[in-house]
């Protein structure tokens, strides 16, 4: 059962939020792809475990701190008598491991996660001995693309390839299992200590006026330009979206891309470039979703989630 799902991160959503409306330098873009990737590995990933039945609890990025030591777990697979840490990735190319260190064809050094594994499993086991929750951990490191490969592989190394995917998820559903409340402990005491925003985030350099207003599709994220008396459609791709819903989620972007900035039926009319013709309609929809704040020309909104 699966007790704690996946969902973009915030640095995630804030690059792609970026990418549309401003020039990222190489470095950044080449970031913003970099997550981009990992997280549809992530996804490709949870498509496999969906074929499990048997009785395991699952919980996905749970991000915790240690004694002031942050670690992110992409999976977590509770079972009767271990629990599965998965680290997953979505390398693309060819790699050779020398020694302890790892490389790509093109000899650039890049971190081991065979190290980034071990960290996390030395944490989760004192962060849950802490806690009075004992379970033998099984760390698994995970790789998805089927165009991966690994030159001078490690034998006895915890490393799931594309190819033998199939044949752990036949070992899990073969795994005799059954849970109590001991595991429900477990995981109600990891999804209690998650750190639903993460204090680390990289952001690029910019500014409100710096940015390219409009809204942007949810599905494509390129910006749409066509609407109807109740929703507004994607040139692109299609996607039809309600007017009140796409006010909501421009809203939230502008909360997440300026923190600390509060936010005012204008800047939120601004932000969408046009696309939304009243300011009437930006403030009863803020009105029907936020929490209000002030009076007059003083009102702002909270994001009531």
């Amino acid at each position: 059962m699966r007790v704690k799902n996946r969902k973009e991160s915030e640095e995630l959503m804030l690059f792609r939020i970026l990418q549309v409306r401003m020039k990222l330098s190489e470095k950044e873009m080449n970031h913003w792809l970099h997550l981009e990737k990992g997280y549809k590995g992530e996804l490709m990933f949870d498509t496999h475990l969906e074929t499990l039945c048997n009785d395991f609890l699952l919980l996905n990025d749970v991000l915790l701190d240690y004694s002031d030591n942050l670690f992110q777990m992409d999976s977590l697979l509770i079972f009767q008598d271990t629990m599965y840490l998965i680290e997953v990735k979505n390398y693309e190319g060819d790699f050779y491991k020398k020694g302890e260190r790892w490389y790509t064809i093109g000899d650039l050094e890049i971190k081991d996660p065979l190290l980034q594994l071990q960290r996390s499993q030395s944490l989760l086991r004192r962060f849950l001995q802490e806690h009075g929750c004992t379970i033998s951990i099984e760390p698994i490191l995970v790789f998805v693309n089927p165009e991966f490969y690994l030159y001078q592989a490690p034998l006895n190394a915890p490393i799931i390839y594309p190819t033998q995917i199939n044949r752990f998820l036949k070992k899990l559903t073969n795994k005799p299992s059954q849970l109590n409340n001991h595991h429900k402990k477990i995981a109600d005491k990891l999804l209690t200590s998650h750190i639903d925003k993460s204090p680390i985030m990289r952001r690029p350099d910019y500014i409100f006026d710096q940015l390219t207003k409009g809204i942007t599709c949810p599905t494509c994220h390129t910006f749409v330009e066509d609407r109807m008396a109740t929703s507004i459609i994607c040139n692109k791709c299609g996607t039809t979206e309600g007017i009140d819903q796409a006010i909501v989620r421009s809203a939230r972007e502008y909360s997440l891309l300026f923190p600390d900035r509060k936010i005012t039926t204008n800047d939120i009319y601004n932000w969408c470039g046009g696309v939304i013709q009243s300011k009437k309609t930006v403030r009863r929809v803020l009105l029907q979703n936020f929490e209000k704040t002030g009076e007059k020309r003083s009102t702002f909104f909270i994001d009531k989630r």
